[in-house]
């Protein structure tokens, strides 16, 4: 994505209406084509904006916001897609779980166990009192 790309304006003709509305103008307007798919959107969304002149970037970010959709500008397109989980967002939805794997010969026996370091060890009370 170039500055130039993200520089081009687009005046929009009303501040309310369908994203369809909004794609066709944009296409006119700077000879990019909206890549996207009928499942992921619904091109008869109704978008609210707060003004009528914007940047490619500034519209797209402003009618996808509250989506689960992102977009990318080449130089032909708006490509508009499914959001992909960024490095960061990976990281901050990590947890960490503790516990033992055992198999199915291991079922009832639990006599015996892991110390947590991969070490074997016997219970020293085998009824299960303390």
């Amino acid at each position: 994505m170039s500055a130039t790309s993200l520089a081009q304006s687009v005046k929009l003709k009303e501040r309310t209406q369908t994203l369809e509305s909004i794609f066709k103008q944009v296409e006119t307007q700077t000879g990019k084509f909206t890549l996207y798919s009928n499942n992921e959107l619904n091109m008869n969304r109704v978008v609210k904006l707060d003004r009528e002149s914007f940047t490619l970037e500034e519209l797209f970010r402003m009618i996808l916001k509250g989506t689960n959709l992102e977009f990318e500008i080449t130089r032909e397109y708006v490509v508009v897609r499914p959001a992909r989980a960024g490095a960061r967002d990976s990281v901050r939805g990590m947890i960490t779980v503790n516990g033992v794997v055992q198999d199915g010969r291991a079922e009832g026996n639990h006599d015996r166990g892991d110390d947590g370091r991969g070490r074997e060890v016997q219970d020293d009370d085998p009824g299960g009192e303390g």
